[in-house]
């Protein structure tokens, strides 16, 4: 939107040279509207240890993450229950809703993943 910097009437058209129609002034004031959208996400994670143990029988999860080979933020979810011998694992796209990981198993199977992986030497 264009408007006459002296008596704010309002421009028609771009008219780069032109005079106000209605004062004669060639000052002229430009608005300019952005809009920009912002999504806010977030999340919990939980650990629970019994005391004099080292790690924790239950871990759970549910935050954004940024996907590396996505290059996007995605939703992860995991549950790793030492006491029931359980690992779940599901990440999901936020846009559209896809399931990009989904891996439930008991967690003395769920080896060579994460911290689980053997060292290089």
């Amino acid at each position: 939107m264009i408007t006459c910097s002296s008596c704010n009437n309002l421009f028609l058209e771009n008219l780069a040279g032109s005079l106000c129609p209605t004062c004669g002034s060639s000052a002229k004031t430009i608005h300019v509207e952005i809009i920009e959208k912002v999504n806010a996400r977030d999340g919990v994670g939980m650990k629970a240890k019994r005391p004099g143990e080292r790690r924790p029988y239950i871990e759970d999860l549910s935050i954004p993450e940024h996907s590396h080979s996505l290059e996007k933020i995605v939703h992860r979810a995991r549950i790793i229950d030492r006491d029931k011998d359980r690992y779940f694992e599901k990440i999901t796209d936020y846009e559209t809703g896809e399931i990009i990981h989904h891996c439930e198993e008991p967690l003395s199977q769920h080896q060579g993943h994460g911290s689980a992986k053997k060292k290089s030497e």
